[in-house]
């Protein structure tokens, strides 16, 4: 136990971990399936219809890439450089690089 009586995490492994934190636990955000934090309010214009979803990254809705994006996270910036250094949770590790792959 610390000194301090403080509680003391381990460094987090994916961006579901984020979740132990207290800057990111109060924000409330919703997660998705594998449980990363939905930081990105992305918004979509496809002819006459347009929309905005929260998705953990800024990614394509129903094949339609997104026309801007709201960071929801953290307004640190320390926070975003955690949150971008991070796999996210249930992403395949990767064993090789692109060049021994090649090999």
């Amino acid at each position: 136990m610390s000194g301090g009586g403080g509680l003391i995490l381990g460094a987090p492994r994916n961006r579901a971990d984020l979740f132990r934190y207290p800057v990111w636990a109060l924000l409330g955000l919703d997660t998705d399936p594998a449980g990363n934090p939905c930081v990105w309010l992305n918004h979509y214009e496809d002819g006459d219809r347009t929309w905005s979803d929260t998705w953990s990254c800024q990614c394509d809705d129903d094949g339609v890439s997104p026309t801007s994006s709201d960071w929801l996270g953290p307004a640190s910036a320390h926070e975003y450089i955690r949150w971008d250094n991070l796999p996210e949770a249930g992403a395949a590790a990767v064993t090789q690089t692109a060049v021994e792959a090649e090999a």
